[in-house]
């Protein structure tokens, strides 16, 4: 387990760089999802975690040993730090009613917004704030957009 945030996170998101604040530190309710071998597997440190409030719900970001994740309403995704800094990271799941989706995720520093596509043909601007964004969407996530610090970024088609 981590004891500190690792630097190369703290260059990347400035979320992990400001102190914590009260209501950072992941709830001890919410630890299972990230118990079963990831806290040993990743080094993750829910002690360190960060919390930001979005549309979609608070979403925590949680450094690890060469891994970072963020954990929503919906689960636990987690990412290499190399490849969360150059494509961001997301996650997503029904919410109800079923034609909407909760879409949340971390990016790096610099990204203003992301773009978000649904199945149904919906385009959505969302901003980012510390790193972190959460909406509800309407209709099925297809692709995620931004500009990052390496250029654009796309992360899908999904169908």
């Amino acid at each position: 387990m981590v004891t500190g945030i690792p630097d190369d996170q703290a260059a990347a998101f400035a979320l992990l760089r400001r102190p914590q604040v009260q209501g950072d530190t992941l709830p001890e309710d919410r630890w299972p999802a990230i118990e079963g071998g990831m806290i040993g597997r990743l080094g993750l440190n829910p002690a360190l975690a960060r919390r930001m409030r979005t549309e979609a719900g608070d979403v925590w970001v949680i450094p690890g040993n060469g891994f970072i994740c963020h954990l929503d309403n919906n689960g636990l995704g987690c990412s290499l730090t190399e490849e969360a800094v150059a494509k961001g990271l997301v996650g997503w799941g029904s919410a109800r009613p079923h034609d909407k989706t909760i879409v949340s995720g971390l990016v790096p520093d610099g990204v203003k917004e992301v773009t978000l596509s649904s199945k149904r043909g919906t385009i959505k601007v969302v901003p980012v704030q510390d790193n972190v964004y959460g909406v509800l969407l309407d209709g099925f996530l297809t692709s995620v957009r931004f500009t990052g610090p390496n250029g654009e970024v796309v992360l899908g088609p999904w169908s």
